[in-house]
């Protein structure tokens, strides 16, 4: 084995290599009825987007984002209000929150698996309530 060979084999199994998500806004699907206009932000990691939902000084109308095998939720140090949404693995609502204040620690939600962030208001505009499904879809634009 040569070193050229070697080096082929580490640049197979490194970062670069993989396929990156250029668009990683998905849109908001309830009860199979897609809301295009509404987008989902989707990070790689829960930092990133409690980092993002925490520099938000004005809401971020139409936006929402998206936390990934979550049991609960928190909204320490966070500068607004948020309505939350939580939702199993198949997308069937557990539980909403409308309005939570920046301080909020959820309860832990065994089934819990997606915690949707969403502007204060939007529960009630989209009518989301328990046992809906809201689901996330990704459109290639």
């Amino acid at each position: 084995m040569k070193l050229r060979d070697i080096t082929n084999i580490k640049y197979i199994f490194t970062r670069k290599n993989k396929k990156s998500i250029k668009n990683r806004e998905f849109y908001l699907s309830v009860n199979d009825k897609i809301i295009p206009k509404w987008k989902i932000m989707n990070n790689t990691s829960t930092a990133k987007t409690i980092k993002m939902l925490k520099n938000f000084q004005i809401p971020q109308y139409e936006t929402g984002y998206l936390l990934r095998n979550k049991k609960g939720f928190q909204t320490i140090f966070f500068n607004q209000n948020y309505d939350v949404v939580v939702s199993d693995r198949d997308g069937k609502v557990l539980k909403t929150f409308i309005s939570v204040n920046p301080g909020y620690f959820s309860k832990y939600f065994a089934s819990a698996h997606f915690v949707y962030f969403f502007p204060v208001g939007t529960i009630n505009f989209l009518n989301i309530n328990k046992k809906d499904v809201v689901i996330i879809k990704r459109f290639d634009i």
